[in-house]
């Protein structure tokens, strides 16, 4: 019988950024990574332009990132599966060189508690990823809206300085006016 977790790095994968990748998605990623060049991967001339290509980046890296996610989880419950064929193919093995119905039994058993196991590790490896990756883009796009505000904040305030002590709708106190 297969132990607990064997098998599972067995595959020829690779790793980047602590996750498991196969080879062909690794070669992809490491492609883009020695592409980039200072400043975006397309060069343009005025802000909206370069705040396009920076988003058109960010949207690569991220697909990049979450193919490699999809390619870790792909290949552990592929190597479970392989796990729980190579279980089944040497639980047939004894039961057929069993003379005592029950040794056959606990054989039986101990497959089906071993085709338990994994089938839980799939659904915890499954939850645990999907939540890996929703966090891990909240916390980009949380990143990038930060970066993507902070030109505007400033701007905000050159406009406010330059505004001078002219009032503010609804912070003047004026007449008909409420203060909050």
């Amino acid at each position: 019988m297969s132990s607990p977790g064997a098998g599972v790095g067995r595959c020829l994968c690779a790793e980047i950024n602590g996750t498991a990748v196969n080879p062909h998605v690794r070669e992809v990623l490491m492609q883009h990574t020695k592409q980039e060049k200072p400043g975006t991967e397309f060069p343009l001339s005025n802000p909206l332009g370069e705040m396009f290509a920076h988003n058109a980046n960010l949207w690569f890296t991220t697909h990049a990132e979450l193919l490699a996610n999809v390619d870790a989880l792909t290949h552990a419950w592929l190597s479970r599966r392989r796990d729980g064929v190579d279980s089944m193919r040497e639980a047939i093995q004894h039961m057929t060189e069993c003379r005592d119905p029950a040794e056959m039994l606990s054989i039986q058993q101990d497959w089906l508690s071993g085709a338990l196991r994994r089938a839980s590790e799939d659904v915890a490896m499954l939850n645990d990823g999907i939540a890996s990756m929703t966090q891990k883009a909240a916390t980009n796009f949380e990143k990038t809206a930060r970066k993507v505000a902070e030109p505007l904040h400033a701007v905000s305030e050159e406009m406010l300085k330059a505004a001078g002590n002219k009032p503010h709708r609804g912070k003047s106190g004026g007449p008909g006016i409420v203060s909050p």
